[in-house]
C-alpha cells in the first residue's frame, strides 16, 4: 500500500479510473425481439481481471396499427372501392 499522499493522482490509489464509452449499435430492419448484440471486452475492468462484455438485448414494442410478420411490416385498413382505385 502506498502512503497517504504517495498514491496515484489519477485514481487516488483505487487502481480504477472512471471512463465513459459510447457504443454504437446498428439496428437493422427485421431485428427480432430479445435479439442480443454482444461487445466483447467493452465493459468494466478491474485490477487483475479481464474486461467484461457488454450485452444489449432488443425489446420490440407492439404497435397499435402495425404488425410484424417475419421481416414484413403489416398494416391493415378497410377502404372503399373508390379509395382503392385512386
Amino acid at each position: 500500500c502506498a502512503k497517504a499522499g504517495d498514491e496515484c493522482k489519477t485514481c487516488s490509489g483505487d487502481k480504477v479510473v472512471p471512463e465513459e464509452k459510447i457504443i454504437t449499435v446498428n439496428i437493422n430492419p427485421g431485428v427480432t425481439h430479445e435479439q442480443i448484440f454482444s461487445f466483447e471486452g467493452a465493459g468494466n475492468q478491474f485490477p487483475d481481471s479481464e474486461a467484461a462484455d457488454v450485452k444489449i438485448v432488443v425489446s420490440v414494442k407492439r404497435h397499435d396499427k402495425f404488425k410484424r410478420q417475419g421481416n414484413n411490416l403489416i398494416f391493415e385498413k378497410k377502404i372503399t372501392l373508390t379509395e382503392s382505385l385512386c
